[in-house]
């Protein structure tokens, strides 16, 4: 269950995770949701106001959807994040640094990012697979962030115009 717009505010925020709270009364013929998705300021937020258990708490971090940003404020970013109660990390693979090459530097800031996230908290890196444009990428992309230490691999963020393609999905699962 995912609020990730620019107009997301505290009180937008709360109304949201209020839908969840009543979810049993409401739709009692689903499960509810698995884990809430916001930006990192909302955390907080998000573990205050939720009072329905084994939900769990995923943040987009590290810059998102862009990811062009300094490394240390991606993991001040996604380290403050999990201080305020999220169980989950979303971040975008640095799809530029990829394209031109450095895949030791798309490593080990996956490293790094997992390195913040420990064991307590899944990472989950979002490969742009529509930026990659060849199925020979998207592989590369996959193992290189699965061998970093993502916890689960995502085709994108969405925001993108190219995003999720069956073609993509089918490499990733190979």
């Amino acid at each position: 269950y995912t609020t990730l717009k620019c107009t997301d505010s505290e009180t937008s925020v709360m109304a949201f995770v209020e839908r969840v709270n009543r979810w049993d009364d409401e739709q009692p013929d689903l499960p509810h949701p698995a884990t809430i998705c916001v930006y990192p300021c909302f955390a907080s937020i998000v573990s205050e106001c939720l009072s329905v258990d084994g939900v769990g708490i995923a943040c987009v971090s590290g810059s998102f959807p862009s990811s062009q940003t300094f490394l240390e404020g991606k993991i001040a970013e996604t380290a403050l994040a999990i201080k305020d109660g999220a169980t989950e990390i979303d971040m975008v693979m640095p799809v530029g640094r990829f394209l031109a090459g450095d895949e030791e530097g798309v490593t080990d800031e996956i490293r790094e990012m997992k390195a913040v996230c420990g064991d307590e908290v899944a990472l989950k890196v979002m490969l742009e697979t529509g930026c990659l444009k060849t199925p020979e990428n998207i592989r590369k992309a996959s193992f290189l962030a699965m061998e970093a230490g993502a916890d689960y691999i995502k085709t994108s963020t969405g925001k993108e115009a190219v995003s999720a393609t069956p073609e993509a999905a089918y490499v990733m699962c190979q």
